[in-house]
């Protein structure tokens, strides 16, 4: 029984009063969870909303006038037992609007955050690993609710995620949002650039809202990635152990523009680079072990690109032509 057939069927049950104590149950479960507030209602307008108030009406009038005879004490109690359950109709009925209704609850929410120059592990409530890279944030609920695992992420992480079959793992990232059930992959979203999702393991699903609010979507595994540029839900094939080595401090660059480089270097190091404009589209390929200062990544760079660098300072740093005239 799907979702919305088990809320109609199970209001419905309710209205009639034929509900049993095991679909009560789960209709109270449902109640009790926000993520089928709208549902309910809608199907509680659909179910109650042109004959709760007549039908409630009548079954109080009908309990008063019974009580108001002398009868015997078994038809006494039968009424009684008849007065509670109309009773115990009402109350219910005005607990669910009232639930759903009523504000909700409050959400505590955690936040952490790697600074330019830091890479930090976070550990969610369920358990699931997140890598944080440089300039990056993560905001999650002290406690995951009982049907999805909602994290938001600003910048660039990866995730390892632990598997659970009932509860789907969403990651919210600008107006993308990847669903996992357990899996691990890579998710950049810093400003100004692509949204990237690259799979390491399992399969991933990513959709997307478009600015004319048509969605898009597509299903990702390990060695895929999904990037939206121009609106479009982009995907391709990858290598994402090497988008994925900066988990392990390593710093690698493949086939990278010089642009690009440079970006992550300032995140990685904390410091602001200038370069000239003709170097940004040369691309660069290597990588450098954990530990690795910046001035000796400056120094192969140099060599590379053939190119003069100058520390002005601690945090600035300019890069040149050997040859002006190149």
């Amino acid at each position: 029984m799907n979702t919305n057939h088990s809320i109609k069927y199970l209001l419905k049950r309710f209205h009639e009063n034929t509900i049993t104590r095991e679909e009560y149950n789960e209709l109270v479960h449902y109640i009790q969870d926000a993520n089928y507030k709208e549902e309910i209602l809608s199907q509680m307008d659909a179910v109650t909303t042109n004959t709760i108030h007549t039908e409630t009406n009548l079954a109080f009038a009908h309990i008063q006038k019974k009580i108001q005879y002398k009868q015997s004490k078994k038809k006494y109690r039968k009424t009684c037992f008849g007065a509670i359950a109309a009773l115990l109709l009402v109350a219910i009925t005005s607990a669910v609007y009232f639930t759903l209704y009523q504000p909700s609850q409050t959400i505590q929410y955690l936040h952490s955050k790697a600074l330019a120059g830091e890479r930090k592990l976070v550990m969610l409530p369920d358990g699931t690993k997140v890598y944080l890279n440089a300039n990056s944030e993560i905001t999650y609920p002290e406690h995951f609710s009982k049907h999805h695992r909602i994290v938001m992420l600003k910048g660039e992480a990866f995730f390892d995620v632990v598997h659970e079959s009932q509860r789907l793992f969403l990651v919210k990232t600008k107006n993308i949002t990847t669903q996992v059930l357990g899996t691990s992959f890579n998710i950049q979203s810093y400003n100004n650039v692509a949204i990237k999702v690259s799979v390491a393991t399992g399969k991933v699903v990513v959709k997307g809202e478009m600015p004319d609010k048509t969605q898009q979507k597509v299903v990702l595994l390990p060695n895929e990635q999904a990037s939206l540029e121009n609106n479009k839900l982009l995907k391709k094939q990858v290598n994402t152990a090497t988008l994925i080595a900066w988990k392990n401090n390593i710093l690698l660059f493949d086939k990278t523009t010089v642009a690009q480089a440079v970006t992550v270097l300032e995140r990685w190091y904390k410091v602001t680079i200038t370069y000239p404009e003709s170097i940004k589209n040369k691309r660069i390929s290597g990588d450098f072990k954990p530990g690795e200062q910046l001035p000796e990544v400056l120094k192969t760079l140099s060599y590379v690109l053939d190119i003069n660098c100058e520390f002005k300072n601690n945090t600035t740093i300019l890069l040149t032509l050997k040859n002006q005239n190149k």
